[in-house]
């Protein structure tokens, strides 16, 4: 049973890992696809979205350190150890400059000193980054995965210029968090002012309230996370590092999760936020394959199963959501009542994600697998050599080629109609 813990907590770090990557990316793509978003709030949202994929990389590469029970690489520990502790240090000086953008919205008109404020608080936290970035990369300081004899959390390692900067984070998050708290405490007393004057579009004061839930949760987080992380003498259970490891994918992936758009709402949008995820899915586990390139090893058979199960399934669905794109636009095209167009969408979404499902388990039976590279080769994610995998190797292209057939002709089509 023991050795199952490492296998179920680290699939679960993974995958929680990926779907907030999915989420952060997806985001990302809205905020930078859209002139309206091209304003200074935007830009600090982009960097959080940037600085939170930054954090749930290393996290979710943790996930497999932690199912191996092993950090694979010295070389590779330290490189993530400064993507995850720079990326979080990032993240925490965000929060406080989007704290202080929308105050100064709120608080009065928009002049030459609000741009000039958050300008500089933005550039100010990237300057922080590379500060940590080069820091961390000097003998002498490190951010390293587990201990030595587990491997559930990412912490400085045992260095004596680690520990002086383990020393003062507790401090500097604290500090952060708490002015931001303080911040938004205020600006939800204007909001509600604003709200019983009528002041206020319901759109807006929900859309701001959303980001103060987001402000009072991470406060709230990060208080129990130092708390339990440097104070408490239960520290140095490996419960609390689970704990704390989930509380930390939580909190990079809370903004993205309570941020959405009105853009994500058309028929359109829901395919592309499906297409969107299972790209990212993919290219997530494609990163992975850059670094087992690098190092000419798979890590480990479990991580190798896991992976080639996520990749594959992830090919399927976004098969299949290029057609459902293709579908929807050709009937958007051809003026289809909303609720015809609706129903379709809905129904071409719920077979992808099945198909996704039933790929995924069917990878999960003996006899079926695909692993990165072959004969001594580690360059490309394929179908094994057990006969399961085999025969599903020979399907998968004439799948592909069909589906695929299909979105062209109906892609033709429209073209045709737009001439």
């Amino acid at each position: 049973m023991e050795s199952l813990c490492p296998l179920i907590i680290g699939i679960c770090y993974l995958v929680l890992a990926v779907t907030l990557f999915v989420a952060n990316a997806v985001l990302f793509a809205v905020v930078m696809s859209h002139k309206e978003f091209k304003t200074t709030t935007f830009r600090i949202i982009k960097s959080i979205c940037v600085a939170c994929m930054m954090q749930l990389f290393a996290l979710a590469v943790g996930g497999m350190m932690t199912i191996a029970q092993t950090n694979f690489d010295y070389y590779l520990d330290k490189v993530l150890g400064v993507i995850i502790e720079s990326g979080w240090c990032l993240y925490v000086a965000l929060s406080l400059t989007l704290a202080v953008d929308r105050l100064l919205i709120f608080t009065g008109p928009r002049t030459r000193f609000y741009s000039v404020v958050t300008t500089l608080l933005l550039s100010l936290s990237w300057l922080i980054w590379l500060f940590l970035v080069v820091l961390l990369s000097l003998p002498g300081f490190g951010v390293s995965y587990g201990d030595g004899e587990t491997y559930y959390f990412w912490e400085y390692n045992e260095e004596e210029g680690s520990q002086i900067l383990a020393n003062v984070d507790p401090f500097y998050d604290l500090a952060m968090f708490t002015a931001t708290f303080v911040i938004y405490l205020i600006l939800f007393g204007y909001l509600l002012k604003l709200k019983r004057s009528s002041a206020a579009e319901s759109g807006l004061f929900k859309a701001e309230m959303r980001i103060f839930v987001v402000a009072v949760v991470s406060f709230s987080n990060e208080v129990v996370y130092e708390v339990f992380g440097y104070f408490a003498e239960v520290s140095d259970h490996a419960y609390v590092d689970v704990v704390l490891n989930v509380a930390w994918l939580i909190e990079c992936g809370l903004f993205a999760v309570a941020v959405r758009p009105k853009e994500y709402k058309t028929n359109t949008f829901r395919i592309i936020r499906s297409i969107s995820a299972s790209c990212m899915i993919q290219l997530f586990v494609l990163a992975v394959g850059g670094i087992m390139t690098m190092v000419q090893s798979t890590f480990d058979h479990h991580v190798d199963k896991i992976l080639g199960m996520i990749i594959q399934s992830g090919s399927y669905p976004y098969v299949l959501l290029t057609l459902a794109l293709a579908v929807v636009r050709r009937l958007i095209f051809a003026s289809q009542s909303y609720n015809k167009s609706i129903a379709i969408t809905v129904g071409l979404l719920f077979v992808s994600w099945i198909f996704w499902l039933a790929v995924f388990l069917l990878l999960c039976l003996p006899g079926f697998g695909v692993t990165y590279g072959g004969n001594n080769n580690l360059y490309y994610w394929d179908y094994d050599d057990q006969l399961g995998s085999q025969a599903l190797g020979r399907d998968d292209t004439y799948f592909v080629i069909i589906v695929f057939s299909l979105s062209f002709i109906i892609c033709s089509v429209i073209i045709g109609h737009l001439f």
